[in-house]
């Protein structure tokens, strides 16, 4: 820390409030990162290394990231010695924690500068080796100035998106937010594949500061709203957002941008979401539609006293503040923090239900709705200058202001707001240059204990998807004082279907339940690790060693994260690695060729089928034809392993010479699980070809009855 004041004033205003009505703060931990300083850094959070406990990654926008577990031991960095950095108070680099893949993992996603070239990549968790890249269609940000605020601006983030209406996301948005560009990915087994890239054609500060993915249709696929933009999933344009023009003075400023934006179901008696909107030109709603619904100027106004003050409005928020009243509220919070800065909390409809200054209640750069006291009914508001009920009643004193603060009354990076400990409550981790805090409610939980939010998908996702502008709204209610705790039942039928030396292929039957109750997913394990989780009912493993033994058990999961009791079980063994013959040493392994029927017309295909006298290890690459002129053909076969039967089919059209024609094996074609090794074929290697098409009819009748 700049100022080795910060925390010994935490610890004084923890004893100073002990036994008061704000006693619920505690420290939980403290983490010295002296020995590995993170300069002008912004932080993310997440289990990096699988062991189910928070851990710590840094970025400075593109030179440095930096990994720490838990304890704050560096696990591995990536530096650029060819990028200064960004080095700035307010970049807003935001990386992304989260399984991509689907191995039960957490990847990084994140933005690195290969060889010159702006990448978007994903790394391991736990030792930052690259796992995909890709060249992004942008450049990186270099110095942007607007109004004179060098670099300002320069901001790109990555979200995870679930734009082809998977259960489990596996799309990314890639996000320069300068102009808006959004570069929309899908991860397969085959790494990183491009799915569109939209540039916005709105002037680059009139077009937001970010992007937000959200369904905002319930069509079980997002939609990107990109700065005043919304994109379909397939990244055409839906509606634009008419916020008024910035300046009305000076119109060579353009129309008013996005300052920040939330999603959720504020209105729930309306279909669809809607899109709570911040702008310097007021505070808007918006249906997922495009229709507005309601608008309010850019000044805060004080219900009571009839006080307008602000420049605008900076920031929201939506939570289940009161629940008492149907639908969601919003917090909108004004531009500027210092002297009379209104915050004020709005229903659904845009009335106006609570006031306040931020000198004395919420502070925006960044509040986050909260479960503070665990008890998932009311949300709670965070920000820097504490933590407040829905009528912007103090509960508890979060940190000393000037923590993170620059001391020139700017603002340093926001803490991040999550669930550290792993039980039913959110925790605050604070962090500068050499130390990480993290803050916690020390107060009993009242009532049963409840699972942490980390069992369910959608908190992954907040948590991976929270950015420097807003935080994602998290539906509380919607797991409840009483979530379902019933575990599904265990999948049937599990075996696997094909193998080699260093892969299996699993599948398995759903359990025989009623639609209510089958299981959202399946988490595969191998010898008591976490392997991958999947929504189908088959799962490929992958990079075995040949020669071994494993032990395979397959779960349910519902929505709820519970796992059913008992496994599916299946026992495996790999095949001995295959070396092939030495030299010209043959084996009594052989195969013979089967040939089908050739089917009429001008082109003809010849299926043909090789048959193995022992069961093969590997499926043999090709057969080989000698045709009459000498030349030689290659049919490739395809089967399952270990088998015994394999096929495939020989075109015959007239470039192939007529005549007799001899089938043969390359050597080491054959291949068998005892490592019997061969080439022979024993019968059926001789075929006579007659590449003349069948005759046409001599004539053809019509006859119209």
């Amino acid at each position: 820390m700049r100022e080795r004041t910060g925390f010994l004033f935490l610890v004084f205003v923890l004893l100073s409030f002990a036994g008061s009505l704000n006693a619920s703060i505690g420290l939980y931990k403290h983490i010295d990162l002296s020995s590995n300083p993170v300069n002008e850094c912004r932080l993310s959070v997440g289990d990096l290394t699988g062991d189910g406990k928070i851990d710590f990654l840094f970025n400075d926008g593109r030179r440095v990231l930096k990994a720490f577990d838990w304890d704050g031991s560096l696990l591995w960095e990536k530096f650029n010695p060819n990028d200064p950095g960004v080095e700035e108070k307010y970049h807003n680099f935001k990386l992304a924690i989260y399984d991509i893949d689907l191995d039960c993992r957490n990847e990084v996603i994140a933005f690195l500068e290969i060889e010159g070239k702006n990448c978007l990549v994903v790394l391991d968790g736990k030792t930052g080796n690259i796992k995909a890249k890709t060249e992004l269609p942008f450049a990186a940000p270099r110095d942007h100035e607007y109004w004179g605020n060098s670099n300002y601006y320069m901001q790109d983030h990555i979200a995870i998106a679930n734009l082809r209406g998977k259960s489990i996301p596996q799309d990314i948005l890639a996000i320069h937010a300068s102009k808006q560009k959004v570069a929309a990915y899908k991860y397969t087994e085959n790494g990183l594949e491009l799915m569109w890239y939209w540039i916005s054609d709105t002037d680059g500060y009139a077009s937001g500061h970010y992007t937000f993915p959200y369904d905002i249709d319930n069509d079980s696929k997002d939609e990107v709203i990109a700065g005043v933009d919304v994109l379909d999933s397939d990244g055409t344009r839906l509606w634009r957002m008419d916020l008024g023009p910035f300046n009305p003075s000076h119109p060579e400023y353009g129309s008013d941008h996005v300052d920040a934006l939330s999603c959720a179901d504020i209105d729930p008696d309306t279909p669809g979401n809607e899109i709570a909107v911040a702008s310097a030109t007021g505070m808007w709603l918006y249906k997922y539609d495009g229709t507005l619904l309601w608008n309010h100027p850019s000044k805060l106004a004080d219900p009571v006293n009839g006080v307008m003050d602000g420049e605008g409005v900076q920031e929201v928020l939506v939570g289940n503040f009161k629940p008492e009243i149907p639908g969601l509220e919003i917090v909108f919070y004004s531009e500027q923090m210092s002297g009379s800065q209104s915050v004020v909390m709005t229903d659904r409809f845009g009335n106006f239900l609570q006031w306040g200054d931020q000198s004395y209640g919420p502070r925006r750069v960044i509040t986050y709705a909260m479960d503070w006291d665990g008890d998932r009914s009311r949300d709670e508001i965070y920000s820097r200058k504490g933590i407040f009920d829905s009528n912007f009643n103090r509960l508890s004193y979060s940190m000393n202001w000037s923590y993170c603060n620059t001391g020139d009354g700017t603002d340093m990076f926001p803490p991040v707001v999550c669930d550290v400990q792993g039980d039913q409550r959110e925790e605050i981790i604070w962090y500068d240059s050499d130390e990480i805090l993290i803050i916690y409610n020390k107060d009993p939980l009242n009532g049963n204990v409840l699972p942490s939010p980390w069992n369910y998908l959608k908190y992954k996702l907040k948590v991976a998807n929270d950015n420097h502008a807003c935080s994602i709204y998290f539906d509380w209610s919607a797991v409840g004082n009483n979530p379902d705790q019933t575990p599904p039942l265990k999948p049937v039928n599990l075996t696997g279907i094909s193998s080699s030396e260093n892969s299996l292929k699993l599948t398995w039957d759903p359990p025989d339940v009623s639609e209510d109750q089958m299981p959202e997913w399946y988490k595969v394990f191998r010898d008591g690790v976490p392997v991958g989780i999947t929504d189908q009912t088959e799962f490929t493993d992958k990079n075995l060693t040949g020669s071994s033994s494993f032990t395979y058990k397959v779960y349910s999961v519902d929505y709820f994260g519970n796992i059913s009791s008992q496994p599916a079980v299946f026992d495996f063994e790999t095949l001995s690695p295959h070396t092939g013959p030495s030299g010209n040493v043959q084996s009594a392994l052989s195969a013979k060729i089967l040939i089908g029927d050739i089917e009429p017309g001008q082109q003809r295909i010849l299926p043909v089928t090789l048959i193995c006298s022992d069961t093969l290890s590997k499926v043999p690459d090709k057969v080989l034809i000698t045709l009459s002129n000498g030349a030689v053909k290659e049919i490739q076969l395809t089967g399952v392993v270990p088998g015994t039967e394999f096929t495939g089919q020989f075109v015959i059209d007239n470039s192939i010479p007529q005549g007799k024609a001899y089938f043969s094996l390359p050597q080491g074609a054959l291949i068998s699980k005892s490592g019997l090794t061969g080439n022979t074929i024993s019968e059926g290697y001789e075929i006579n070809i007659d590449n003349t098409p069948p005759p046409s009819p001599p004539f053809v009748q019509i006859i119209n009855e």
